[in-house]
């Protein structure tokens, strides 16, 4: 493997100064000779300059608070490297990720490459991220040597459905990044950013299930603390509206219809919820007359899934 390739990661930050020193330090205890660390301070009004600005081998950047997307942005134009990784400030790297991520995106060509995970849960423990997925875990029987190769069909099916690779798992080839991040995306903005890669350039990646790093959810995480309303709203929405009005040329009828499903039932399921927690008939109605201007038919197809998921929720809670 060729080790003087330079690795230039991106850390975005926002308040977390009790955090972001431990991220850093997973970069610093990183096996990989050569690594470039730029952390983005997106506005932060805690002690994170104080935090960050111990660590003197670290490139500091300050912006007014604009957004995960653009502080990833701003760190890319100082970065150095030909490989670019992004770590969130709250997540940690085992000590051979990066020897791990590098020496096969080298040694196969490839443009990016990934890894699964430990999350933590409510109960305090850690779990296995990718296995249990009913997307991911089909996988497991196309590994080789511990690894799993996409090509441009499966990635193509794979990220329509979901994104697999959160920031803070994947190394990527930056000659073969299409664009940065979308910073008109509310939390999708990665999703977004491996979609503009594979669905207008020729794509070849890999992943593993070895778990090579760990991701603590707290209650300020973009993805993953964000309670289900607030998910389906400006992801499963919005940033899927924004997703089929920038990519629809580009795809399929059956993988446009993929992106249209799925936001046409977060509109139902919105719904659902506004109308069973807070009574809101009026909003409850224009999201669902919003599905029905895409599908009419696809609609009423699915509310009676929907509500009896919802009906089965609230009986499970009850008993």
């Amino acid at each position: 493997m060729d080790q003087d390739k330079l690795i230039s990661v991106i850390i975005p930050t926002f308040n977390r100064a009790a955090m972001v020193g431990n991220a850093i330090r997973s970069v610093l205890a990183q096996t990989y000779p050569r690594v470039q660390i730029i952390v983005v301070d997106d506005g932060s009004t805690d002690s994170t300059a104080e935090s960050v600005q111990r660590f003197q081998t670290v490139d500091y950047v300050w912006q007014p608070n604009r957004g995960q997307a653009a502080a990833r942005n701003a760190g890319m134009a100082r970065a150095k490297g030909s490989l670019i990784a992004t770590l969130d400030s709250d997540d940690l790297w085992e000590p051979e990720f990066l020897s791990i991520c590098a020496e096969k995106l080298q040694q196969e060509n490839l443009d990016f490459v990934f890894t699964n995970w430990y999350q933590d849960d409510a109960t305090g423990g850690w779990k296995d991220f990718m296995q249990p997925n009913p997307y991911m875990g089909p996988f497991k029987d196309r590994a080789k040597e511990g690894w799993v190769t996409l090509e441009e069909a499966d990635l193509r099916a794979l990220y329509l459905r979901i994104c697999p690779s959160p920031s803070s798992s994947a190394l990527i080839r930056r000659s073969s990044m299409f664009c940065g991040w979308n910073d008109e995306i509310h939390i999708g903005d990665d999703w977004c950013m491996y979609l503009d890669m594979i669905l207008n350039k020729s794509c070849r990646a890999a992943f593993t299930f070895h778990k090579c790093w760990r991701k603590k959810v707290v209650s300020r995480s973009v993805f993953e603390g964000c309670d289900r309303p607030k998910l389906l709203k400006f992801l499963y929405i919005e940033d899927f509206h924004r997703f089929i009005f920038r990519f629809e040329h580009m795809l399929a009828p059956e993988e446009l219809c993929l992106l249209e499903q799925k936001y046409m039932e977060s509109l139902v399921e919105l719904a659902k919820y506004q109308m069973i927690h807070h009574y809101a008939l009026r909003e409850s109605y224009r999201l669902v007359r919003r599905s029905m201007e895409r599908n009419m038919f696809f609609t009423l197809k699915v509310i009676p899934r929907i509500m009896m998921s919802g009906l089965k929720q609230r009986m499970s809670h009850f008993f």
